[in-house]
């Protein structure tokens, strides 16, 4: 715990690194959730790139950044995606499928405008319009699909989400799954 606390309160790139190096040596699981929430944070490259460094391997790391996949936050999308590219672990591939395009909604304000209106026998009034929509947006994921064409090592659809499914159902599901035990 004081080394996470430490990590989260130094400004310093290169202190950071010993921290990281030095929550690695440790192993803990408690150490390892540390080095996976930090990925998600950190601003400096390679920071982050050590701390994926030491999670190749552990299953919890992987299954926190597919997890982070749900997300709503795009850039967190594509962060877990880069990640899990990174941990090349192929349990990955049918979540990464999942959020090649994701659909985000959001509030927007139409109108605003007011209109006065004043007539000769005194009388007048103000009306202002304004209503609020929802608004959706399809985003194409660039990181998810690098992830994906790396751990699926071969195949490349592009943003095609039919094709990958397609093509994910075609493998033979347990080279796939036991890819991971290798």
């Amino acid at each position: 715990k004081p080394l996470a606390l430490a990590l989260n309160d130094e400004s310093n790139p290169a202190v950071r690194l010993l921290y990281v190096e030095s929550l690695a040596k440790l192993g803990t699981q408690q150490a390892v959730r540390v080095l996976t929430v930090w990925v998600m944070k950190e601003a400096n490259e390679e920071v982050a790139l050590t701390c994926l460094d030491h999670l190749k391997g552990h299953e919890d790391a992987v299954t926190y950044f597919v997890g982070r996949l749900g997300g709503s936050d795009n850039d967190e999308i594509n962060r877990a995606a880069f990640a899990l590219q990174q941990l090349e672990d192929p349990i990955a591939v049918r979540p990464l499928i999942d959020v090649l395009v994701t659909t985000h909604k959001r509030k927007v304000t139409v109108g605003g405008g007011s209109n006065a209106a004043f007539g000769s026998g005194g009388g007048g009034g103000l009306t202002m319009g304004s209503k609020t929509k929802i608004i959706s947006r399809d985003l194409q994921n660039r990181s998810v699909l690098e992830a994906l064409v790396a751990l699926a090592d071969g195949p490349n659809f592009s943003f095609n989400i039919p094709a990958w499914r397609s093509w994910y159902s075609s493998q033979r599901r347990p080279a796939v799954l036991d890819a991971r035990r290798d």
